[in-house]
Order: C-alpha cells, then structure tokens, then sequence
C-alpha cells in the first residue's frame, strides 16, 4: 500500500492510495494520510483508483480519515474508486448503477465513478452492515 500527493483538482488537495487496504495496512494508512491531512481546512480528495483490494477493515480506516478531516472542519470527498472499492461500498451501501473508474481522463486525470445517488446520500437513509460496527 502507497499514499502520496498527488496535486489539485478545483481548489481541493488530492492523497492516491494505492495497492491493498486491510488488517495489514489499515494502521499505516490511517498514519500516512493524518500526516499529509495535517490540520488542513478545505477539502481533501481521495483518489482510490489504485486500490486492488479493501476489506471491512479499511472501510473503518476510511471513515476514521472521514472523521479526522471533519474535526478539523474540512471535507473529504472519493475522487475516484477502483472496481474493488467500489464493490465494497455497493455492499455496504447498496450504492446502485455505478461505473467503476477504469482508465484516466484523455486529460490525465482519475476517472470519476458516476453513481444513481451520492454515497453521503446513501449514508443517511440506508442502514449500514456489520462491516461498519467496532
């Protein structure tokens, strides 16, 4: 697993993760991002186009992130997810209609993945599965 910045993108930063996110990388990866979050107060990208595989473990990882940019009062938004992400929030979130990111934009670029509702939107009136529970 790889954390990095990778630029801008419409007055956000943008961190990419790459490679697998579980039990494994979960600790490094909430302590990567942390470091390059800092104590920032605009939103915050997150590239996961790169990501190969994500477990329940990472998805809490995730959220922890979620909740450490909030507390700083900031906003964290998924700019791209690769198929494995995306397959997991489908299950989680029972998110319908996606289109996995794929290749980059011709303007080199992440792809964005397009969704019927936003995964907040999803968040707030569908209940989630274990996966999210301590």
């Amino acid at each position: 697993m790889d954390v990095f910045p990778s630029g801008h993108d419409q007055g956000r930063s943008i961190i990419t993760v790459t490679g697998d996110i579980d039990l494994g990388t979960a600790e490094n990866l909430l302590a990567r991002t942390t470091a390059l979050i800092g104590t920032a107060r605009h939103e915050i990208g997150l590239d996961l186009s790169g990501v190969t595989f994500i477990d329940c473990t990472g998805l809490r990882t995730l959220t922890a992130i979620d909740a450490q940019v909030r507390a700083n009062g900031a906003t964290i938004r998924l700019t791209a997810m690769s198929p494995a992400v995306v397959r997991l929030l489908e299950f989680v979130y029972a998110i319908r209609d996606t289109t996995p990111a794929a290749a980059p934009t011709a303007a080199g670029g992440p792809a964005h993945v397009t969704t019927r509702r936003t995964v907040a939107a999803e968040q707030a009136d569908v209940p989630r599965r274990d996966c999210l529970a301590a």
